[in-house]
């Protein structure tokens, strides 16, 4: 969960983050990853989807992340849960082929 100005309130798997703000925080593509998650909270707070490149916690590897998020107008946050797809393919092809 953040604010829309770019302050993480909730990071559960990187708790050193919160309270401190990612505005202008970009990807390995130039992204400006928490304005793009900001504009869908405010243009779709029913919901829609954010791609762009992360690495996971404890990893300096960035990889393509898919994340869905909910703005929450009346207190100027969204919350929101994302994948990072490599990893969803290698866990789909460990059960298809196992």
């Amino acid at each position: 969960m953040s604010s829309y100005d770019g302050t993480y309130i909730v990071q559960p798997f990187e708790r050193e983050k919160e309270w401190k703000n990612f505005w202008n925080y970009k990807d390995i593509k130039g992204t400006y990853v928490i304005r793009e998650l900001v504009k869908a909270a405010k243009e779709s707070p029913e919901g829609s989807y954010v791609s762009y490149y992360s690495a996971p916690p404890g990893s300096s590897e960035h990889q393509f992340k898919l994340s869905y998020i909910k703005g929450i107008p009346e207190i100027e946050a969204y919350i929101g849960t994302g994948m990072y797809v490599q990893n969803t393919f290698k866990s789909m092809f460990k059960l298809l082929f196992q």
